[in-house]
């Protein structure tokens, strides 16, 4: 993560409980901040985890409502 150009996820509904990968996505969050990583694309159909994603990572992200294979 601490040098990805582009981190794209599909489908993680990011829950409270996963602290692990909180953790490691702090790293994004920073590298976002920073300006030091291209882009982040969360790909996920439910509008619920998206806002989490966006809740945490901010408005740099780019969001999809879709799913795998779409």
């Amino acid at each position: 993560m601490n040098e990805a150009e582009e981190v794209h996820v599909i489908g993680y509904s990011l829950p409270e409980s996963d602290t692990a990968l909180w953790t490691l996505l702090n790293t994004i969050k920073f590298r976002l901040e920073e300006k030091t990583i291209k882009k982040v694309t969360i790909d996920d159909p439910d509008s619920e985890t998206r806002k989490r994603w966006k809740n945490f990572l901010g408005n740099k992200i780019h969001l999809n409502d879709r799913s795998l294979g779409e």
